[in-house]
């Protein structure tokens, strides 16, 4: 490390000792986190152009006839390809735990700035980064947004897994499973209560365009996770139509819930109750009647072309059809009873 740049102490042009601040350090770190940054994309693009050049030839654009008489040469570039690899993992791993620790600290800050890259800059500056880090997250807010919902995701699978071990072999055999998805939900719905009066921003920070394949990918690792620890092991259809069920239970409730002004969200819980009353009578249907259920096969697939053909952008229309299953489903239940 370079003794003129951080660390200790280092020398002035004078040769003088000058004692180095914390501050100083951070925002080197991030000048040089900037300039790896930069570096890489400069090399992507480079690579795309190259692969764009000749990507009209089969194979490799052109042949390296030169040969190494001796082994030495190729063992020194192999080390030096593998120290650079090295080197390279260990800066994006230094670079990720920054960013994990600017955004943990920017939760705080969101219910005065929003979902917004000011919460970024406020959390940086709490852990003595300088303001400008939040040039180092691009999609600024709904970076932001995501890892929040991924880290409340992983929090849910953990308190799942610890509570179906604490209760025996398995899945947990002492609750329903309906019930058991009942509490899930509302755990994960109350880790989102103390940011209630941001959530329709990052609601609607989720549903852009750039931002619906990370925002689909944890609303079904969500329901998976729910599925499975309540005991799911389906490989037939089921499997299928039980997480596109919860998922829309879980969005339908959630938008209940950015709106409800009951007392702890009562009316919520309530609505969240009489949903999965509903999704269970319909399993009750689908497993009486192998007619009804090879309709259901079809009026799912009917809603599925209608919502590609009425969506405005071809990824959105992933968050359409599963409240639009949803809302078939329950229309089924009701007029069966």
């Amino acid at each position: 490390m370079n003794p003129h740049l951080r660390g200790g102490r280092g020398e002035n042009h004078l040769g003088k000792t000058t004692p180095s601040s914390p501050d100083r350090d951070s925002n080197l770190d991030l000048l040089v986190l900037s300039s790896r940054a930069s570096t890489r994309q400069a090399r992507t693009r480079s690579l795309w152009a190259s692969s764009k050049l000749f990507s009209t030839h089969i194979g490799p654009p052109y042949s390296c006839s030169r040969h190494y008489s001796s082994t030495d040469n190729t063992d020194s570039s192999s080390k030096e390809t593998s120290s650079d690899s090295s080197s390279e993992e260990s800066g994006d791993e230094y670079e990720r735990n920054i960013k994990e620790n600017i955004l943990n600290a920017s939760l705080p800050f969101v219910q005065n700035f929003g979902w917004t890259k000011n919460a970024l800059s406020a959390g940086a500056e709490s852990i003595g980064y300088a303001g400008v880090a939040h040039g180092m997250f691009p999609r600024e807010g709904a970076e932001l947004v995501l890892y929040f919902c991924t880290s409340c995701n992983k929090k849910l699978a953990e308190q799942m897994k610890q509570q179906t071990e604490n209760s025996g072999t398995g899945p947990n055999i002492h609750l329903k499973p309906s019930v058991f998805i009942q509490d899930a939900v509302e755990a994960r719905l109350r880790m989102i209560t103390p940011y209630i009066d941001k959530w329709p921003q990052a609601l609607a920070i989720q549903t852009l365009p750039p931002n619906v394949p990370a925002s689909l990918a944890n609303l079904l690792t969500l329901v998976d996770d729910i599925c499975y620890y309540a005991g799911d092991r389906s490989i037939d259809f089921n499997w299928y139509s039980r997480r596109v069920a919860l998922a829309g239970i879980y969005k339908m409730t959630e938008l209940c819930l950015i709106q409800d002004k009951s007392e702890d969200y009562q009316n919520t819980w309530r609505f969240l109750e009489r949903r999965i009353k509903d999704v269970t009578h319909l399993h009750g249907y689908l497993h009486q009647s192998e007619e009804f259920s090879q309709v259901a096969k079809e009026a799912v697939t009917a809603t599925f072309v209608t919502v590609i053909l009425r969506s405005r952008h071809s990824l959105f229309y992933l968050f359409t059809f599963i409240f639009s299953c949803t809302n078939t489903w329950v229309t089924w239940v009701r007029r069966e009873r």
